[in-house]
């Protein structure tokens, strides 16, 4: 593993546990150097209670009750403070990645990935669970899986408005809009996000995030192919798979990525080149970046609207943005009919915002 990979991590968990890489890797001054196998004891248990999560979108009928959140601290601690005092254990390497993730974001995956491959270098033979690779085969194919919804669900954004977007969102919002398509519907419904609301969002994210965020995906797929290389020896043949976790990291990266070059900034990663095979962000630009033409342009503005209507729905401002559009749609006659000739060259705001300016007196 890469020395600036295993610093990152010592630093992360030091801050995060109280427990550095060192000392969570240190084997133990015992006969068993992996230490006890917890798993059909009172610590794992406790380690399911604390990530035990009500599904709060079904119905509960008659049996009312507070659902029940996980509580990633508990788990992070936990998980944490076995593996450095009691047992060596992939399965709560696995649950400390987890809890890390919903608690820390991007910053946790490297660190996490950092510790899985310490753990399969160093206590392979005696890595509990002990006594089963195929068991630890289905563990890495868990994290294949049930790590990408907490992943998607990451705060991408960061606009300061209401909410950030994740990419589960730029998902949603992508697949709805396919949907309406289909059903040759044309307005989104009430409080439904919509592509260009995320992209807009994206776009007035400072560039010092978007740089963090892309760094730290890149960094966690550098420790990702570190640590497949290595299973790809501790599995002689029908080896586990961690290719979704990958795409999605991709995909993620290549986003911001797209982002970046836009630009003009950012990491080498944010090449052209990348820019072209990330997902399309309409919108998606800065003010220090030349637009391309008109059509580019409006665009930019439609995107500027939307984000601002669900963030401040009460101004003005998106209003009078989204009657420039229109305007800009006209040609000189047309543009000259509806300034001139129907409102008589006198802009009142209140029609501009599409009210009745005796009813507002």
């Amino acid at each position: 593993m890469d020395d600036s990979l295993q610093t990152r991590a010592d630093q992360f968990y030091s801050a995060a546990t109280g427990h550095g890489l060192d000392a969570l890797l240190a084997p133990f001054a015992t006969p068993a150097r992996a230490g006890e196998s917890l798993r059909h004891g009172a610590e794992y248990r406790a380690i399911q209670e604390a990530r035990r999560e009500d599904d709060d979108s079904l119905p509960q009928g008659i049996w009312q009750h507070e659902l029940k959140r996980a509580d990633w601290d508990g788990s992070l601690r936990l998980c944490a403070d076995l593996i450095a005092t009691r047992s060596k254990d992939l399965q709560i390497a696995a649950w400390l990645l987890e809890a890390s993730l919903h608690r820390h974001g991007f910053a946790a995956l490297a660190p996490g990935l950092v510790l899985v491959h310490g753990l399969c270098r160093d206590f392979w033979d005696d890595l509990h669970p002990a006594g089963d690779h195929e068991l630890h085969g289905n563990i890495f194919r868990w994290m294949n899986a049930r790590l990408l919804p907490p992943l998607r669900q990451v705060s991408i954004t960061a606009a300061g408005g209401n909410r950030e977007f994740g990419w589960a969102d730029w998902e949603l919002a992508h697949r709805r809009e396919q949907q309406r398509a289909v059903a040759g519907q044309r307005s989104p419904s009430d409080g439904e996000i919509v592509p260009a609301e995320i992209a807009a969002a994206l776009a007035l994210t400072p560039g010092e995030i978007c740089i963090e965020r892309h760094a730290q995906i890149a960094t966690a797929l550098a420790a990702l192919e570190q640590l497949k290389a290595l299973l790809e020896q501790r599995f002689s043949k029908d080896g586990p798979s961690l290719g979704a976790l990958a795409t999605l990291l991709e995909d993620m990266g290549d986003w911001l990525a797209a982002e970046l070059a836009k630009r003009g900034r950012g990491p080498a990663a944010a090449a052209p080149a990348a820019a072209a095979e990330a997902p399309a962000l309409q919108g998606g630009n800065s003010l220090d970046q030349a637009i391309a033409d008109r059509a580019e342009a409006y665009r930019h503005l439609a995107a500027a609207a939307e984000f601002l209507m669900r963030l401040e729905p009460h101004s003005p401002v998106p209003y009078l943005v989204r009657r420039a559009i229109d305007w800009g749609r006209l040609n000189t006659v047309e543009l000259y009919q509806e300034l001139f000739v129907r409102m008589g060259g006198q802009i009142s705001i209140f029609d501009l915002l599409g009210l009745d300016a005796g009813r507002q007196s």
